[in-house]
């Protein structure tokens, strides 16, 4: 309604809308954007779309559909591998490498290990290289020397992570009560300091349950381990 609203009020002139790929995961705000008949799509951080099963890739895919233009921008096209180009080329043109990840990795590389998903070696990496080529060849490529006054660099901190609602009631119920219940068993806080040790696990995905013999350590939580691994994913591999 908000973006309804501000587009309403544009009288016709040119309007540019800034999201961040945090809100693809939104059911509300995707289809708002694929209701859109967009002129261009600029996807800044291309590279984050790398992963063909995530979220993002696949909700950025879908827009892209919807736009006339598209254009990725990033610095390090591929972080860990050839592979990571796939799932950027197919929001960008689906015609260079199509909509199938199992036929991308049939086709371009010999695969294995478990369940087959493993890559083991290439197939045809010299036809790879001049689909990329060819499309690459169209890129405008900015270096350090084009770019005179960068700004300084700065640390900013993640966006909030929300915890899923199970790990939400039992992080209310130590804070509340100093007792939860998980599953079969009860998380008790007997000071102020055990219970914030326990708000702690809970916010970190795992919570000890249990005593003695039946005790064990469950998982309740993947909303700050998403959160590292999209981190994580952007490091060099080395």
């Amino acid at each position: 309604e908000i973006f309804d609203a501000q587009l309403n009020c544009a009288d016709g002139h040119p309007v540019a809308v800034v999201i961040n790929y945090q809100m693809l995961a939104s059911s509300a705000a995707l289809g708002w954007l694929l209701r859109q008949k967009w002129d261009v799509l600029v996807m800044d951080e291309g590279h984050k779309l790398k992963s063909p099963g995530g979220k993002w890739s696949r909700a950025a895919q879908r827009i892209a559909q919807t736009a006339k233009r598209r254009l990725a921008l990033t610095g390090t096209p591929m972080p860990h591998s050839p592979p990571d180009l796939y799932a950027q080329f197919r929001a960008l043109d689906p015609g260079v490498f199509g909509t199938s990840v199992a036929r991308y990795r049939q086709r371009f590389y010999q695969m294995g290990g478990f369940e087959g998903r493993e890559i083991l070696g290439f197939r045809d990496q010299a036809t790879e290289a001049e689909h990329t080529r060819r499309f690459a060849d169209s890129a405008f490529i900015c270096t350090t020397t084009d770019v005179l006054d960068l700004p300084d660099a700065m640390d900013l901190p993640h966006a909030h992570v929300e915890l899923e609602g199970k790990a939400r009631r039992i992080y209310d119920d130590l804070h509340e009560d100093f007792i939860a219940d998980v599953g079969a068993g009860t998380v008790t806080a007997a000071n102020a300091l055990s219970r914030l040790l326990r708000e702690q696990q809970v916010t970190s995905g795992h919570l000890p349950v249990g005593e003695g013999a039946e005790a064990r350590v469950e998982r309740i939580s993947r909303a700050k381990a998403d959160v590292l691994a999209d981190v994580l994913d952007d490091l060099p591999a080395d």
